[in-house]
């Protein structure tokens, strides 16, 4: 069965915590930049800033 990685939603991403483990991992344990990754997708997914 499929696993779902992420929901987005209007103003909000749902996100399965170990997506975000192994994207920390990728980034060389950077987790502000994982954070600051994900909002700035919210934003874009949201419209602001346009």
């Amino acid at each position: 069965m499929a696993k779902t990685k992420m929901i987005v939603k209007e103003d909000q991403i749902l996100v399965d915590v170990e997506m975000i483990f192994k994207e920390i991992e990728a980034a060389g344990g950077d987790w502000k930049k994982v954070w600051e990754e994900f909002k700035a997708y919210l934003k874009d997914v949201k419209g602001e800033d346009k």
